[in-house]
């Protein structure tokens, strides 16, 4: 058996938590869990260690953002859940509205903001989560603002990696149509889409997604 390690990054608003049940299901050697530090004390990124054979990346939302390009060199393949290289849509001036409605109510009553956040991410599903734990709101809040001008930097390095592609059509948080626009900017890349599915692809369609994940008995250069 191959050795293979796992780094997961998780998106705004949550923390390392979000990837418990994958820890407990999967099959990989070895994992490293970034955490941005909304709930408690960050977790840096790390670089794969020399002697892991097979090197893959798994993020969430805004979590891609905060891979370090470098970290992304060493990977065999990168996972991107809701993701996207731009929050707002080109052109689409009513996600800048939207984005500026929801900075300024998070300056007056931030905890609103992140209970119909939470509300929002399980949207087509009825089921209800809630904050994470105790909330550093100073870091989430400069984080809502980072969304307005942050670009993915790293999109040059994943066009030579191979990239599997997950979004929820029905999510509310991010379009699906972010997904296919990273599509069509890496070569290499491969989407899948879940119908009936929203932003917490991660949570609510965690099975489907690993099973469409290659094995990890794959060899080093995977191919999708």
């Amino acid at each position: 058996m191959k050795i293979s390690e796992v780094h997961f990054y998780h998106g705004w608003g949550f923390d390392a938590n979000l990837w418990k049940g994958w820890i407990r299901q999967a099959s990989f050697s070895r994992y490293h869990l970034y955490d941005r530090g909304y709930t408690g004390n960050p977790l840096d990124s790390q670089d794969f260690r020399d002697d892991s054979e097979i090197r893959i990346l798994v993020s969430h939302s805004f979590g891609l953002h905060f891979i370090p390009e470098d970290v992304i060199r060493q990977a065999d393949l990168v996972v991107i859940l809701g993701g996207f290289d731009h929050f707002h849509p080109e052109g689409d001036r009513a996600s800048h509205k939207k984005l500026s409605r929801m900075i300024n109510r998070f300056s007056e009553m931030p905890l609103t903001v992140m209970a119909d956040f939470y509300t929002n991410c399980m949207y087509p599903e009825k089921r209800v989560i809630s904050s994470p734990g105790k909330l550093n709101l100073d870091l989430l809040g400069d984080d809502l603002r980072l969304l307005n001008f942050s670009r993915l930097k790293t999109a040059d390095v994943l066009k030579d990696k191979p990239v599997l592609l997950f979004h929820g059509r029905d999510d509310i948080i991010v379009p699906a149509a972010q997904s296919a626009v990273l599509h069509s900017l890496l070569p290499g890349s491969r989407l899948i889409e879940f119908s009936r599915a929203g932003h917490m692809i991660p949570v609510t369609h965690r099975d489907l997604i690993y099973r469409n994940m290659p094995d990890t008995a794959y060899p080093v250069r995977i191919q999708l």
